[in-house]
């Protein structure tokens, strides 16, 4: 465990003076006299009060969100001294609005450095995906009744997604952690304490959750959607045995856990861990005896290079690949997780190698598009997105990736 000391810290910041638009629905739901929870267009904000100043957990997808949810935290607590911004994962929707606290110590799992570097903000599948958001609730608002309950939060979510949107395009500014871990990090928060611990690859290559023992409380980011239900596929690349083992542990903790707040959605009971616990226990058991042909690719990519790896799997007879499993959603896991990770090169010559094996797959070809672009070869991108969009017309990502390439 590494303990984070006082002296890597700045002092705490304010928060940032701009007024919160009063028409941004902010909800506020308050778990204990030092914990609250902020919610903006479903995405939580976790706030815990302590001793050394206000640890901010996850900061929603845009500084101008989060400068709304700041004002609703300032009310609630009647403080602004923000020491510490932590994020559970390196997703938008977790770590947009960092650069709102340009004075506290961000902290975040280190595997969450390279992803927050490579992910674009105003990417067309980003702004497509949102824009759609914002055409959906602009045709629900026209059908819905004057001076309603319905029309006015319409009329809120309108001006955020509207905001959202701006800020997207002109103002967000990657921030990713300048204080990282490996496995434990305790922050130097006085009381309460607060704990960050890995959670392995699962939702994120990062995800990381926030112990806070004395409030009996757990921050998950996006493991879990609800108290019944996992937020990740489990799959070879998932790391069950470590989540599995970070649940019994927490779970057996002095005071074990009351409250569990998950990245989106309501806070809910500690008890629905067990559940979640043997839910997950019983998927990995059902496939913890395979032998996955992306996982050994990605084992032997980190010990002899990709080239090693790829004859490996070119070697391969027919009755050998029989016997292992030989998934389109896990070969796109190994591309993306080595293009997050800075391994573009690699990442395209697993794609090629997954669209062969895999000659019906929108989502490769969607991915190999992507890897092509950051390269810099527009020409094979535009080629790869066309044949997704051919595999499967309800592409939007191709689409709009497609639509991106045509504009001058």
């Amino acid at each position: 465990m590494i303990t984070l000391v006082a002296a890597l810290s700045a002092a705490p910041r304010a928060l940032s003076p701009a007024a919160a638009d009063p028409a941004i629905p902010v909800r506020t739901t308050r778990v204990s006299e030092r914990v609250a929870v902020f919610e903006c267009l479903d995405v939580n904000v976790t706030v815990v009060v302590t001793d050394s100043g206000l640890v901010v957990i996850d900061t929603n997808y845009s500084p101008g969100l989060m400068e709304a949810v700041a004002g609703e935290i300032e009310r609630e607590f009647e403080r602004r001294d923000v020491r510490y911004v932590v994020n559970t994962h390196a997703h938008l929707d977790h770590c947009g609005g960092n650069q709102v606290f340009p004075g506290a110590v961000v902290v975040g799992h280190i595997n969450g450095v390279e992803f927050m570097r490579h992910q674009r903000f105003d990417s067309p599948s980003s702004l497509g995906f949102h824009s759609r958001r914002l055409a959906r609730a602009r045709e629900r608002l026209a059908a819905s009744a004057a001076e309603s309950n319905r029309a006015r939060e319409l009329a809120g979510e309108i001006r955020a997604r509207e905001l959202l949107l701006a800020d997207l395009r002109r103002r967000c500014v990657a921030t990713p952690p300048v204080v990282t871990f490996r496995d434990r990090l305790a922050l130097d928060t006085g009381r309460p304490a607060i704990e960050l611990i890995y959670c392995g690859h699962a939702h994120s290559s990062s995800d990381s959750w926030a112990h806070i023992p004395e409030e009996k409380v757990l921050v998950t980011g996006d493991l879990f959607c609800s108290a019944e239900r996992l937020c990740f596929s489990v799959d070879a690349f998932t790391d069950a045995p470590r989540i599995l083992a970070v649940i019994d542990s927490v779970r057996r903790g002095e005071g074990g856990i009351a409250t569990v707040i998950p990245g989106h959605g309501a806070p809910f009971a500690g008890s629905a861990l067990e559940g979640l616990r043997d839910q997950l226990a019983e998927r990995w058991a059902a496939r913890a005896s395979r032998r996955s042909a992306a996982a050994t690719l990605d084992k032997l990519i980190r010990e002899s290079g990709v080239g090693a790896a790829l004859s490996w799997f070119a070697a391969l007879d027919s009755a050998a690949r029989r016997a292992l499993s030989v998934e389109e959603e896990e070969f796109n896991t190994l591309g993306q997780k080595l293009r997050w990770a800075g391994h573009n090169p690699e990442a395209i010559a697993i794609l090629e190698l997954s669209v062969s094996v895999f000659p019906a797959s929108s989502l490769l070809y969607s991915s190999l598009g992507g890897a092509y672009l950051e390269r810099g070869d527009v020409a094979a991108a535009r080629a790869s997105f066309e044949k997704a969009l051919e595999l499967l017309p309800e592409n939007r990502s191709a689409a709009d990736m497609l639509e991106a390439l045509a504009s001058p």
